[in-house]
């Protein structure tokens, strides 16, 4: 049999024995036997084959055992809802049951026979009625797919007219179930750059939710490659007020890969459960990721907050008012609440979120190469990095957080830390980092300048070590301890050298005690010290390039040059001098001295 043209045939066509029929799927021709087929239908012997337009043809054909049916498609021939289905009879009434999809009743059918389509490894929306025009409410179809897909088997965004489905009611995918795009990072048409906008409609593989509703993943499931989109939200948009809605939820062990999530108030929630991996997830939300109670490590990498609908606006913006609205966001980027201790974020990314990255309440989580970055001119409030409550040993590795108020806010019960190794804090408009309790210990990191100081220690039992760092362009205090914390431990490995002009300020203390000893050991705190005792003192310790500091003292005394200590002469005190010293890192000179009654 040659030349059948399947949208002229009848209700159904057949053919038996052992001819051919030329199969042709985009523009690859086969040829296949009845018998092949029979194999297709997991062996079953077959005298003949049927060949119908579309479903609802397969709907109204009698069920024989060992007739196998080629359908054209879901509506019409060639549509991709089509494929191979045989017969089955003679089971108990309600054995089988229609999913439009892969079990297909015949009308007026009891249950007890059915035409059953070949399995494969993954289907289509296609193959259960979703046409994917982006305007029909493709929900029913799309849940009857990933209801009918087994364990490790992938559903694809295809239908019988597009790749961009509208779903007005949330949809659920089923436990080790994969939904699938046909992959966002091939398309056409997109900006090359953000991927997105200014018209989303042509876009492959898209979900568009309705009002309300969310993408719910069971666990061990996969969403990959594709974009969700709120239905009916037109691009570019001026502002994110009124962004609402939840674009997926999580469950166990889910994995989230390669997705671009666009237009809601929050684009992943995590709340509860444990293993969930999300690689490459790009969002615009009001609210990115949210991770809450994940009983084991929940793991990010590659992830990013950026002002995606905001690409292709092209109407003036002449006010800082007009541009945080375009570009910043009002929520958190990446928040990690209680547990998911010993998680990981690595490589994650955001720009223009209130907050950037936010850890409350966890346990020996890392950051690798992270970080956050704030709109020109930020807003009262912007901060890149907030670690706050019971959370201890958290670790941030080459990270990065620029351009907010306050780059970094410390807030920690007593005796918890925060361990910063390499990376880049700084260009803040106000504090870099701020601690108002807990600890910070940086090891190599560069504070590249601020409109305040580079840390405020605003507590008294609060901590701040740093060894190795290098801090540049702070011109009002490199650490203002305000809080008059004893447990400041600023290592002579540090480079303070460019371009500050008050290395260390107290907030509070007016001069420390201390007693003489040929060497006197400076606090890191403080410019102004009481010395009592008549010990000689020939050297002093603490200092760094630029540190000046005044000497009271209490009673008779003798402060004399050495290979450190370089004074004008030997000087003799009695109670009331003074003695002003500054110091080039190495050695201290004396600036003045004052002999007082």
């Amino acid at each position: 049999m040659s030349n059948v043209q399947i949208p002229n045939l009848p209700v159904a066509i057949s053919i038996s024995g052992s001819e051919q029929l030329e199969a042709v799927q985009e523009g690859t021709s086969v040829r296949i036997t009845t018998s092949q087929i029979a194999n297709l239908a997991g062996g079953q012997s077959s005298s003949s084959t049927n060949f119908v337009a579309n479903i609802a043809a397969l709907r109204i054909l009698t069920v024989t055992v060992g007739v196998n049916v080629i359908v054209g498609g879901y509506y019409a021939d060639g549509d991709g809802g089509g494929g191979f289905f045989y017969g089955v009879k003679g089971a108990a009434p309600g054995t089988y049951v229609e999913n439009y999809g892969t079990i297909i009743v015949p009308t007026g059918g009891d249950g007890s026979s059915a035409w059953l389509r070949v399995p494969a490894e993954s289907m289509t929306l296609a193959q259960f009625g979703a046409k994917g025009d982006g305007t029909t409410d493709d929900h029913a179809a799309i849940q009857a797919a990933l209801n009918a897909a087994g364990n490790n088997m992938t559903v694809y965004l295809q239908g019988t007219s597009g790749s961009i489905f509208y779903s007005a009611s949330s949809f659920t995918v089923a436990i080790g179930v994969t939904l699938a795009g046909l992959g966002w990072l091939n398309e056409s048409g997109y900006n090359t750059v953000t991927r997105i906008g200014p018209a989303l409609a042509p876009f492959e593989s898209t979900i568009l939710l309705g009002s309300g509703a969310t993408i719910i993943c069971d666990q061990l499931s996969a969403v990959r490659d594709l974009h969700v989109l709120p239905y009916g939200m037109t691009f570019p948009q001026s502002n994110s007020i009124g962004w609402t809605g939840t674009a997926i939820n999580a469950g166990t062990n889910v994995t989230l890969e390669r997705l671009q999530i666009v237009g809601f108030n929050q684009a992943v929630y995590i709340n509860r459960v444990a293993r969930v991996f999300c690689s490459r997830v790009l969002f615009d939300c009001n609210n990115g990721i949210y991770v809450y109670g994940s009983g084991d490590p929940t793991y990010l990498e590659y992830c990013e907050g950026w002002p995606f609908a905001a690409q292709g606006y092209t109407s003036p913006v002449t006010t800082p008012a007009e541009q945080l609205a375009l570009i910043g966001r009002s929520g958190t980027a990446f928040a990690y609440d209680t547990q998911n201790d010993a998680g990981q974020s690595q490589y994650c990314f955001s720009f223009g979120y209130t907050v950037g990255h936010r850890v409350t309440n966890l346990t020996g989580m890392r950051f690798v190469g992270c970080g956050a970055d704030g709109v020109q001119d930020a807003a009262s409030g912007y901060t890149g990095l907030i670690v706050e409550g019971t959370s201890n040993d958290i670790v941030f590795t080459n990270c990065a957080f620029v351009s907010q108020a306050v780059n970094v806010n410390i807030s920690l019960q007593p005796l918890q830390n925060v361990f910063f190794m390499g990376g880049t804090l700084g260009s803040s408009a106000s504090d870099t980092v701020k601690i108002s309790g807990g600890g910070i210990f940086a090891t190599n990191v560069y504070f590249q300048g601020g409109l305040a100081s580079a840390v405020n220690v605003s507590n008294t039992n609060a901590k701040a070590t740093f060894d190795s760092c290098i801090f540049n362009n702070y011109t009002t205090a490199l650490l203002n301890n305000s809080g008059n914390s004893p447990y400041i431990n600023l290592n002579s490995t540090n480079d303070i050298s460019s371009g500050i002009s008050c290395p260390i300020y107290s907030g509070t203390q007016v001069f420390y005690d201390l007693t003489a000893q040929s060497t006197v050991n400076l606090p890191i705190q403080g410019n102004y010290f009481r010395i009592s005792g008549a010990t000689a003192i020939t050297a002093f310790t603490g200092g760094w390039p630029g540190r000046t500091v005044t000497f009271g003292f209490l009673g008779g005394n003798t402060v004399a040059s050495s290979a450190t200590l370089r004074l004008n002469s030997t000087f003799s005190t009695t109670s009331s001098d003074t003695l002003t010293l500054i110091c080039d890192g190495v050695i201290w000179y004396e600036v003045t001295r004052s002999v007082n009654v």
